[in-house]
């Protein structure tokens, strides 16, 4: 668990992590909001940036949940299902989270519309004002690093942006399960970006190389 007050800005350096070990990841109170559980963090301060969790899922019942517990840093989790046969369904509700069917050609911010979420204005002035609405995008065998939900929590703050005026996206490191152990990819991915954002391949964010990089990591889990 992180100490300190360190921004939540890092080197493109993958071995000068906070993260050392690899145990699934617990949910606690921690970082900036001071989320209990895995509850969204839905009441925000007015002047910070929202985030709404997008996962995309196809009979994922057995690992959803676990995505899902480590999503409290954000202020929605919208999850756009693929004709799941199973309780994947039931399970994103149980959890909080909005479902949509999936449609060919829609974007992102399609799904968000479709499921409620909306934009919300922000004071003048604040670095974020234009795209106050950002999107995490993660698979559902993915799970939040504490260290990556509390630099979430830093990034949502105005002080934050005050430190990365206009910063365009923001990528986070992986380390992903595989039978001899954990594996860790050596390049990050583009995977927050603003609700406006164009770009994208299949259903996530296109590479942006400028993107500035996270501390903390998503864990890629292959077993349920």
């Amino acid at each position: 668990m992180p100490t300190g007050r360190s921004w939540a800005i890092r080197s493109d350096d993958p071995v000068t992590r906070d993260w050392r070990g690899c145990p699934r990841p617990a949910v606690r109170a921690i970082g900036y909001g001071r989320a209990v559980g895995g509850a969204p963090a839905s009441h925000r301060n007015p002047r910070m940036s929202s985030i709404t969790a997008l996962l995309h899922t196809e009979n994922d019942a057995l690992r959803l949940g676990r995505a899902l517990e480590t999503l409290y840093p954000c202020d929605n989790i919208v999850v756009v299902d693929h004709g799941s046969s199973d309780s994947t369904v039931r399970v994103a509700r149980e959890y909080g989270a909005r479902v949509v069917g999936a449609k060919v050609g829609a974007l992102p911010r399609d799904y968000l519309q479709s499921a409620g979420v909306r934009s919300v204005s922000l004071p003048s002035g604040n670095p974020q004002s234009g795209n106050p609405e950002w999107i995490l995008c993660l698979d559902p065998r993915e799970a939040l690093t504490e260290s990556l939900a509390a630099s979430l929590f830093e990034w949502k703050s105005e002080a934050f942006h005050a430190k990365v005026r206009g910063a365009s996206a923001f990528s986070v490191f992986l380390r992903e399960e595989t039978a001899e152990g954990w594996v860790e990819l050596p390049a990050a991915q583009t995977r927050l970006v603003p609700q406006s954002w164009d770009l994208w391949k299949d259903r996530y964010p296109a590479h942006e190389a400028s993107a500035l990089a996270l501390e903390g990591e998503l864990l890629r889990f292959v077993f349920p």
